[in-house]
């Protein structure tokens, strides 16, 4: 395997495993719960963190990886922190 085959292999799948691991993550912690509200309040940031991190990934696939080689580092950053800064960007953006 050539290294941009391998940068491209963990560009994709470190966000997959960050998609999955917070919407299972709060999943099991619904489960877990006794309490009809924490475990609803559980799954409701199960959803928004899907959304979220969602959204990041395709963000880094879109922006970064269509101009440059994958870059694992970048995936990540872009899963985990693209949604904050391009949702009000896009929410608030002057017509």
């Amino acid at each position: 395997m050539n290294k941009a085959s391998f940068n491209a292999f963990w560009a994709h799948a470190l966000p997959c495993v960050i998609i999955s691991s917070c919407m299972l993550g709060f999943a099991w912690l619904a489960i877990q719960e006794s309490d009809v509200t924490l475990s609803s309040q559980y799954l409701v940031a199960a959803s928004v963190s899907f959304s979220f991190t969602t959204i990041g990934y395709w963000g880094y696939c879109k922006y970064y990886a269509s101009k440059k080689p994958h870059s694992s580092f970048y995936a990540v950053v872009y899963t985990m922190l693209f949604a904050l800064f391009y949702l009000p960007n896009a929410f608030f953006k002057k017509r």
